[in-house]
Order: structure tokens, then C-alpha cells, then sequence
């Protein structure tokens, strides 16, 4: 108090800006018009989002009412320029008030958006029974000719103790091409535009296929039940209608069936009646079914000439005399015909047709078309590859190509000058003989022709056949995932005739072909290479003949940026976790700590891995075999500082052979590196404590005991073991 100081003034904060010149004019009416969180947790304010018939603020303009006057920065700003704005009084608008009033008028009241009568739903404007258009596409997938249709919208309150009353949006939509094939879902949102999209595109995930007879009805009448709802259906006949429920009658529009009468008894539950009905068609019966159950004969329906023959289920008797009967009324249908036909004057046929018919004028498709048994038919071909796909889980390679033929027919043989010019003429392969080619290593149907009968042909008048199928070709291929994700796949298709040895078909030259234009890439795999070779096909069972075949062999590299980024990326994070683990002190609880977490997420994230990948059978990938490993290295670790810890609080004398073995250590240069910090001489420790601002230094030179020492040795080998071992692991794992 004796020395004269300078006693400065306290501080006193001055606020330049309050809060209304801070925020703006929205936030203000806001703050005062809204309502609190205590409030919403207990229902109020449900009116303040509700849509207003008039709009009183419309046509006000901030700072300007009856008095037109100027206020610097609310109606005008501050500075313009050089010139500070001064507080000012306009003239006044007479025509202020009249204009308001008339803007007010002409808003009117709210009314609802007016639909036409094909929009409208069950009741009026509502959405139960709308349409609301086919499903999103899903990649490139789109459904064309799906509609969807609003079964249920209703909003829905669930009352939590955090959040309040919270609301949401209920949406049932069935959505179907009404032509067997539809599903349904439910979805919940917070806003109806939501709910709709995601019920309808939940429902266009689940379809379901749903035989109708005839196009028009169900296949009989059936009873179906789902909780306390019974519905009865019954099948009627074209015209009748949709005499049901009106969830039943949008339904059955977006299936397909248009005749239809149907009673519900029991409870009207929305989502009771379309799972019941739902399961009712699901759980038809054909009638090849019904006749399967009854042990007796289906006979099917035939149409000729406007005379149709009902569906029949008879006895063996009752169907043989039903057979005999149709073929009474078929041949009377077919001599009236002729009849027909006669009376009507005959058109001139093409030359194309005419070459045709005399083309394959006792043409055996059957029979290879040589002329001597012992020429052989020589196919070229090429391989046009347009999408290449690896199909992990059913262990098989997908192939979309143009398989392109070339071979000799010596049937296939005319003059151009005899039919006006005519060199070419196009086949269908139903109709002439093709080689009979198909996939070796393939797991089912491998005697099935890579080329279909559909497929068309250009046939040259020098005997010269030329076949552009474009197929899709499936060989076995298992592929070898021990460097996943970084695998490389070499798969195989080999493709040779079934029936014919190499002296009666044989292959004179293979190219393959991958054009950027043409070839489309996929996503998950790069295709690297592609070749092929000829095998001539000698096998020890048949010495006398061969069987040759083309070998392809396509090598495919798996695009694994994602994989790496998902998998790889928290493998490394594991160990480095791992690593430090063992950097700590073993008696610091910390260490336990991280172990006893490490050591379930390594076993968690060993199985969400083993998931991603499909089944490796032998061959485990390695990046399997490291998280095994680490996990077990984690437990060892585990183990490793439970022992440590006890032998660094052993308080036991160290036997003879302990101490002996310790100098032995100490004096030699592994052990001095070791324990460098704990056998230097020089190396004291101090502590020093704080006693009535004195310093007292307390040097310890005492050697620490064995036990400890041992401990010490102990961590320090596993922690250089531990890391040399995931050094190693890491190795194995980068692909060559």
C-alpha cells in the first residue's frame, strides 16, 4: 500500500450492434411467431406451417408505412456515395391503402389443385388410387410399361421422450406392366413426395409373377386369409368386370386382370387385404398342376379357324375319345380350307421365294451337307467379343460376342442368271444345316448349340454359308483368389462339335476380335489379354480319331480401388495400432486397454471381409490369412504383457542360472543394445521433490533386479519379433 501505483480504470465493454441490427428482419418475426422446443414436445404450434388464404405482409415494404418516410439502413442505405443519408419525410402516397386492399382482394381464398377425372383417385383429389408413374430406372434397367398405383397414404405420430411428437408419412403402392408381373411395398418419410418415390420403388424391387388364364381373370375360384381379413374370389368370365374392393380393383389393374369378382369378410385392414390377396394368386393352380394332384390327363386348348376346344381334365378313356373326336374336326377345318384356297386366284411368288423352295427341296438339315462322306467341312470363325463378365459365385465366365461361322455347304449351289440375278439369299439356321458347336467346360447342358435356331444366315450361290449369331457363351472357370483384391483370373472356354471327329469337321482359322467400338467394359473387371490356339484333340480312349477344339483364354484383372479404399486402407490402421500397442509401457493400464479393443474389432472386421468375398474354397486369400494372423499376434500380445507385468512386480530372489545368464547378456553386444537404458553404469536416476522450496537429490545406483531385466528382455524381443512378422505378412501379400 506504501508504493504509489498507477491504478488503472476498469474496462468496461460498450456493444457497438444489437441484436436487431444483427439479424434480419425474417429471423426477428420468426423468433416472436414461432413456438419453443417445450412447446413442440407438447403439440403446439401444429398450425404454423399450414398454408395461409391470405398473405397480409404482401405488397409491405420495410420501413415504409402510412408515414413515408427515410430511415438510414432500413429503408435506405446509410451512406450513397459521399453523402451521409439524413432521416427525411416523403410525400405521402394517397392511392397506398387502395392498392393494398386490392392486392389483398384479388389473392382470394386457397383452393385445391383441380385434377381430371382419369387422374383422380377413390375420392376425388386424394392420393389413394392415383397413378403415380412406373418405378425409377435402376442403372440402365428401366420399366417400361410399369404403373404404380396408391393403395394408402396417412400420416403417422410416434411420441419419444428426446424428440417429441415426431411425424411421418405412411405410403402403400402397388406397382405392375398388367401383364402377370407386380409387387407391393410399404414406405415411411417425412415428406409425402418421399414416401411415394420410395414405395414405389421398393415395390418395383419385389416383383412378383402371377399367372392369369386367358389374359383376363384368375384360374379359379379360391379362399385366402391373412390375420382377421378373409377374401373370397371368384373367377368370371370376359365383360363381367371388377366387381371388389377398391384396393382389390387398383391391384388387379396394374396385373393384368380385368374379370374378377371378390368378398372380404373380417377386418378391412389396407394391409391386410393386399397380402391376402396377394397370396390368394400367388397360390393358384394351373390346370396342368390340378391335373398333376388328380392323377388324370390335361388336355389343352386348340384354336382353329375361329373354333376353339375347351381346356379338358378327363380320364385315359374319355381322352382318347376327345382326341379322336378333334381329329374328325380338325380335318373337316382343313378340307374347308382347301376349298377356300382354291377359289381364290393364285399370286406370283418372288424369286426369292421360288429359290428358296427350290433350295430346300429335300434338304436334310440333319445330315452334313457334303457331297461324298469323306470330305470334310472346314468352319472358320471369328470371335467378336463385346462384354466380358467373371460370375465369382457360380464360378463361370460370361462371354457376349458375335460368333462369327464361315463354311461350305455344297447343297446351297445355283446360277444367278436363272433367278434375275439373285447371288445371295438369306436363312434362318431352323432351316439349313450348322455346325454343331458347343462349350466344352461348361457345368450344365453342354451338348446345347452355342447357336440358336433363330439366328439368320446369308448363303451365297457358290455353296459359301456365312452365320453372325450374337450369343452369349458361359464356360467353368474358378477362379484363384489369393491375391485378392489385386488377382489377376485366367479363364478358359473351349468349344469343339459334340457329335462330329475331326475328319468330318475341322478349323481352318480363328481370330479374335476387340474393337473399342464394339467391346463394352465392365465395371469390376479390366480385360487384359485374349488369345486362342487349336487343340488338336488326340485323347488315349479314341487313338483312330481326333476331336479338335478352340481354346480362348481370357486374362482378367480385377479394378480394386474401391476394395482398397474399403478393406485394404483399415488392415494397415489395425496394425499400426497393433504396433503402437506394444510401444507402451507394459505397466501403464492404457496398453490393456487397446488390446482388449483390438482384439474384437480384428474379429469382427475378419468376418464383414470374409463376407465380401465369395468362396475361396482352397485357395484362402492372402489378405484372410493376415487378419488371422494378426488377430492371433493381438491374443499373443495379450499374453506377452500379463507376463511381463508379473515378472516386473516379482519381488522373489533370482535363481543362480537366472543371474549367470543375465552377465552373460550384459557383457555381449545384442544384450548391451537391448538394455542399453538399465546396465549403463553411468546412467543414475534422480528424483527430486519439492520440501519448503529445498531441492533434495536422491541417486539411485542400485542395478535393477533380474526379474526385471528379464521382463524388460522379454517385451522388447516380442516388439522386433511383432514388427519383422507383419513386415513379412505385408510382403507375402503384394502381388507379383
Amino acid at each position: 500500500m506504501g508504493n504509489n501505483k498507477a491504478v488503472l480504470p476498469p474496462l468496461i465493454p460498450i456493444r457497438l450492434l444489437n441484436i436487431l441490427e444483427c439479424v434480419p428482419a425474417e429471423h426477428l418475426w420468426k423468433g416472436v411467431t414461432s413456438v419453443s422446443n417445450a412447446g413442440r414436445k407438447r403439440g403446439r404450434g401444429k398450425g404454423a406451417g399450414k398454408k395461409m388464404s391470405k398473405d397480409l405482409n404482401k405488397g409491405q415494404v420495410i420501413g415504409i408505412g402510412k408515414a413515408n418516410m427515410v430511415w438510414p439502413g432500413l429503408s435506405a442505405p446509410i451512406i450513397r456515395g459521399r453523402e451521409l443519408i439524413q432521416q427525411q419525410k416523403l410525400p405521402e402516397d394517397p392511392e397506398r391503402e387502395a392498392k393494398l386492399i386490392k392486392l389483398r382482394d384479388e389473392m382470394g381464398t386457397f383452393r385445391y389443385m383441380k385434377l381430371s377425372p382419369i387422374e383422380r383417385g377413390w375420392t376425388g383429389a386424394k392420393m389413394p388410387g392415383r397413378s403415380i408413374g412406373p418405378p425409377d430406372a435402376i442403372g440402365e434397367d428401366t420399366f417400361e410399361g410399369f404403373d404404380s398405383k396408391v393403395l394408402e397414404l396417412k400420416t403417422i405420430f410416434n411420441m419419444k421422450g428426446n424428440f417429441g411428437r415426431t411425424r411421418r408419412i405412411s405410403v402403400i403402392a402397388v406397382t405392375g406392366n398388367r401383364n402377370g408381373l407386380a409387387g407391393f411395398a410399404l414406405a415411411k418419410s417425412t415428406e409425402i413426395k418421399g414416401a411415394l418415390r420410395q414405395a414405389k420403388n421398393r415395390a418395383g424391387q419385389k416383383l412378383m409373377n402371377i399367372d392369369i388364364y386367358n389374359g383376363h381373370t384368375v384360374y379359379h375360384d379360391f379362399f385366402t386369409q391373412f390375420g382377421k381379413t378373409k377374401i373370397y374370389v371368384s373367377q368370371k368370365p370376359k365383360g363381367y368386370g371388377l366387381v371388389c374392393h377398391r384396393a382389390i380393383k387398383s391391384i388387379c389393374e396394374v396385373i393384368g386382370i380385368k374379370d374378377l369378382h371378390a368378398k372380404i369378410e373380417g377386418s378391412t385392414n389396407l394391409q391386410h387385404i393386399v397380402k391376402a390377396f396377394f397370396l390368394g394368386v400367388l397360390q393358384q393352380k394351373t390346370h396342368a398342376q390340378i391335373a398333376e394332384e388328380k392323377k388324370l390327363h390335361l388336355i389343352h386348348q386348340f384354336r382353329y379357324n375361329s373354333s376353339l376346344v375347351t381346356c379338358i381334365m378327363s380320364s385315359y378313356l374319355t381322352s382318347s375319345i376327345f382326341l379322336f373326336i378333334f381329329v374328325i374336326i380338325n380335318s373337316t377345318v382343313l378340307s374347308s380350307a382347301e376349298d377356300c384356297d382354291k377359289s381364290i386366284e393364285p399370286r406370283e411368288k418372288p424369286v426369292s421365294l421360288k429359290l428358296q423352295e427350290e433350295l430346300l427341296c429335300d434338304y436334310d438339315k440333319t445330315v452334313r451337307p457334303v457331297l461324298a462322306h469323306t470330305n470334310t467341312t472346314i468352319v472358320d470363325i471369328k470371335f467378336v467379343i463385346k462384354h466380358v463378365d467373371l460370375l465369382e459365385y457360380s464360378n463361370a465366365i460370361s462371354v457376349e460376342c458375335w460368333f462369327a461361322m464361315k463354311w461350305v455347304d455344297e447343297h446351297m449351289e445355283w446360277k444367278p442368271e436363272d433367278y434375275e440375278d439373285t447371288n445371295k439369299l438369306f436363312l434362318t439356321t431352323e432351316d439349313i444345316w450348322v455346325p454343331d458347336l458347343s462349350v466344352y467346360n461348361k457345368f450344365a447342358y453342354s451338348n446345347s448349340k452355342i447357336v440358336d435356331d433363330s439366328a439368320q444366315c446369308l448363303v451365297n450361290h457358290n455353296k459359301i454359308v456365312i452365320c453372325i449369331p450374337q450369343t452369349t457363351i458361359e464356360g467353368n472357370c474358378v477362379p484363384d483368389l489369393r491375391h485378392w483384391p489385386f488377382d489377376e483370373q485366367n479363364c478358359t472356354i473351349k468349344i469343339g462339335s459334340w457329335y462330329h471327329h475331326g475328319k468330318e469337321i475341322d478349323f481352318n482359322d480363328t481370330e479374335v476380335i476387340v474393337q473399342d467400338y464394339i467391346f463394352r467394359e465392365n465395371g469390376e473387371w479390366t480385360l487384359k489379354n485374349v488369345s486362342q490356339r487349336k487343340d488338336p484333340g488326340l485323347y488315349a480312349c479314341c487313338p483312330n480319331d481326333t476331336y479338335p477344339s478352340l481354346l480362348y483364354s481370357f486374362i482378367l484383372q480385377r479394378n480394386a480401388g474401391t476394395i482398397v479404399a474399403a478393406v485394404i486402407i483399415p488392415i494397415f490402421i489395425f496394425i499400426l495400432i497393433s504396433i503402437m500397442t506394444l510401444w507402451l509401457d507394459p505397466k501403464t493400464p492404457e496398453r490393456i486397454y487397446l488390446i482388449a479393443l483390438n482384439i474384437p474389432c480384428h474379429i469382427i472386421y475378419l468376418h464383414n471381409v470374409s463376407w465380401e468375398i465369395t468362396e475361396p474354397g482352397d485357395s484362402v486369400p492372402y489378405v484372410i490369412l493376415m487378419l488371422r494372423d494378426s488377430l492371433l499376434l493381438v491374443a499373443l500380445t495379450l499374453i506377452e504383457t500379463v507376463v511381463v507385468r508379473c515378472l516386473l512386480d516379482t519381488k522373489k530372489d533370482s535363481p543362480t542360472w537366472l543371474v549367470t545368464s543375465f552377465m552373460v547378456l550384459v557383457n555381449s553386444k545384442p544384450g548391451q543394445m537391448i538394455l542399453f537404458s538399465e546396465l549403463n553404469p553411468e546412467n543414475a536416476v534422480a528424483n527430486i521433490s519439492a520440501d519448503d522450496s529445498e531441492n533434495l537429490v536422491e541417486v539411485q545406483t542400485e542395478r535393477p533386479k533380474e526379474w526385471y531385466l528379464l521382463g524388460r528382455v522379454i517385451d522388447r524381443v516380442y516388439f522386433a519379433t511383432y514388427i519383422i512378422t507383419y513386415f513379412i505378412m505385408i510382403i507375402v501379400c503384394i502381388p507379383k
